[in-house]
């Protein structure tokens, strides 16, 4: 009777199992309502960082940190764009040209595990980076 039991069960469930969609019930007469959450034990933090000087191989990386998510900002104040990437990211002179940011705009979030891995250019010297991770 036990492996009958399981057996029906099995066949209740298969259906709606296989008919599931992330964040939507499976259920008709049902609100099903999910939220994902990765690390809620990472702080949020912010922080504003100078790209010093430019150039086609001028990049600064993020600070080591931890994170789940980035935003990244170009201060109004800058004199131009700002471009974000990985470790080969270059300025618009370059053949790695990042995701363009110009002044007062912002990119992401991005997953990302550590705010390491993104790094900044830019064409002024003296521009900067606002991020907002967590």
């Amino acid at each position: 009777m036990k492996r009958f039991s399981l057996l029906i069960l099995a066949l209740i469930l298969a259906p709606i199992a296989a008919q599931a969609e992330v964040g939507r019930s499976v259920f008709p007469t049902k609100n099903l309502i999910t939220q994902y959450v990765v690390d809620s034990s990472i702080d949020p933090v912010n922080e504003k960082i100078d790209i010093p000087s430019s150039g086609v191989n001028a990049r600064v990386q993020l600070t080591n940190r931890n994170v789940n998510n980035c935003t990244l900002q170009a201060p109004l104040g800058n004199s131009g764009p700002i471009y974000v990437g990985g470790s080969t990211v270059t300025n618009s002179l370059g053949v790695n040209e990042g995701i363009r940011i110009n002044p007062g705009e912002g990119f992401g979030p991005i997953s990302i595990v550590n705010s390491n891995l993104l790094f900044v250019a830019t064409d002024s010297p003296g521009n900067d980076v606002k991020l907002f991770c967590n």
